[in-house]
């Protein structure tokens, strides 16, 4: 995807669905890595399956006071083993 409006050519694509989708979607030119301790809500719950609304609330509360220091540490967290 070169530009977000390209969304719109998604079948059953309306404005309606577009203009809230927009806020939460980039383009990148390349694959580009999530920054776990900045990610909103709803990226760290784009990230895997197991990660429901509750477990990124949590995450969210985690990093405050212990940020994730690499991405290995946020992958073997007990909160994601456990999904």
């Amino acid at each position: 995807m070169v530009t977000l409006r390209e969304l719109l050519l998604i079948k059953g694509m309306t404005l309606d669905i577009y203009k809230k989708l927009v806020p939460f979607v980039v383009c990148l030119p390349q694959a580009t890595p999530v920054n776990i301790n900045t990610a909103r809500k709803e990226v760290l719950m784009s990230l895997a399956p197991g990660i429901d609304s509750s477990t990124a609330e949590t995450i969210l509360r985690i990093r405050t006071t212990q940020p994730f220091q690499e991405p290995q540490m946020f992958l073997k967290h007990p909160l994601l083993q456990s999904r």
